[in-house]
């Protein structure tokens, strides 16, 4: 027998009240994605600045090896940097299946390495992190090969006179060249910096659509070309109008075939100097700062913590 108290009716929620508690639970969401996705990129840049450590003290294992680092113009009878450090990092493997008799662009080469591009070379912050080159309007030598988010310079060009160099980098283009090079301070000279998402082509944090294939970067086992620190994107109808590259700044306006600093961090790009250290180098930092940062010995000795 049910006994019903009286005055008293059983009832669910009111149409009304379902929308307050919806309203509720967005606001909620609302502010707590930012926090989660702020947390998201805390740790993907962990994982980058382990990334830079381990390339770093590759470069450095493999100068205690051979008192000397690889050289970045590697033709025949030479690896490019990022394959000669590979059995330093875990990589013995893969490094025995490249061979340094012929160049790198060599058929033999180009198909051992293709999709064998280590972990250690992608920011998990890149959206294109790993992706194979397709065909590109310049060259067919990069087809299958991915292209690194790090990395090295050759060249620290003047920026009063971008003929002219301001001095040598731990890279130079067909030399080798040994850590005590760097008379300015291993500490005050990059060893590498980030140059994210080479598979395409980045303003801002924009990316570019071209009619025709044009990417940002070059395969992980070639060596880059000449680097320049005059930037300007440029998209398809000329010089792009919203003048990403703003006045004495380098770093994130473009990840274009120029090799300057980019990423897809926020306000800034991660660095590893000489000694092994990471920095996070920061949007605002001017051009020329950066550059005497890039020369190893060119007297122009950055202090503080950049």
């Amino acid at each position: 027998m049910e006994i019903h108290s009286p005055g008293r009716k059983n009832r669910g929620f009111t149409l009304v009240e379902l929308l307050v508690v919806i309203a509720i639970i967005g606001v909620l969401v609302g502010l707590l994605l930012p926090a989660v996705q702020q947390a998201r990129e805390a740790a993907r840049r962990i994982h980058c600045t382990n990334n830079l450590k381990q390339i770093a003290l590759g470069f450095h294992y493999y100068h205690d090896a051979f008192s000397a680092l690889p050289r970045a113009g590697a033709g025949v009878n030479s690896a490019p940097p990022l394959v000669a450090i590979l059995p330093y990092i875990e990589q013995s493997a893969l490094a025995d299946t490249y061979d340094s008799k012929m160049s790198w662009d060599a058929v033999a080469n180009k198909d051992a390495m293709k999709g064998k591009m280590p972990k250690a070379y992608v920011c998990p912050s890149s959206p294109e992190g790993g992706k194979a080159l397709g065909i590109i309007i310049f060259s067919s030598d990069f087809i299958g090969l991915q292209t690194s988010d790090y990395l090295f310079r050759t060249n620290a060009p003047s920026i009063d006179d971008p003929t002219e160099e301001l001095g040598d980098t731990f890279f130079p283009y067909r030399k080798n060249s040994q850590f005590r090079n760097a008379t300015d301070g291993l500490s005050h000279s990059i060893l590498m910096h980030e140059q994210a998402g080479g598979t395409e082509y980045y303003c801002g944090k924009r990316k570019v659509e071209y009619p025709f294939p044009l990417p940002g970067g070059s395969p992980w086992i070639a060596p880059p070309g000449t680097q320049h620190m005059q930037v300007q994107c440029v998209d398809m109808g000329g010089y792009d109008v919203n003048n990403y590259a703003g006045v004495g700044g380098v770093i994130n306006i473009t990840n274009a075939y120029i090799y300057t600093p980019y990423s897809f961090h926020t306000g800034g790009v991660q660095t590893t100097m000489g000694d092994g250290s990471v920095h996070f180098l920061s949007e605002s930092m001017d051009i020329y700062v950066f550059s005497y940062l890039s020369a190893c010995n060119d007297g122009q000795v950055v202090g503080g913590d950049f």
